[in-house]
């Protein structure tokens, strides 16, 4: 399961309203309200950026540690997903 299946159950949880801005980004206010200020709980990939960028962290070295990761993981479990494989193979 994850944060978000578990955050969209919460009572404070507020629904992105998806608009579209003249720009073409997507806007994320709480769905319901006319605030802009009060955020949605969920943000998107240009709304991380953004955030990243005010508070100093480098977006793109994030990102490319995090393919990094999701590739290694997937080395280490190689083996098992190719016996698996084949398994299923020779079952049919």
């Amino acid at each position: 399961m994850t944060n978000f299946s578990i955050n969209k159950k919460a009572d404070n949880y507020k629904k992105n309203k998806g608009d579209k801005k003249d720009d073409g980004k997507t806007e994320s206010t709480a769905e319901g309200t006319n605030d802009e200020a009060e955020m949605s709980s969920k943000w998107s990939l240009q709304e991380l950026r953004a955030e990243y960028d005010r508070i100093g962290l480098d977006y793109d070295e994030i990102f490319k540690n995090v393919k990094l990761l999701c590739i290694k993981t997937l080395m280490a479990v190689e083996p098992q997903i190719t016996t698996a494989m084949r398994a299923a193979k020779n079952r049919n």
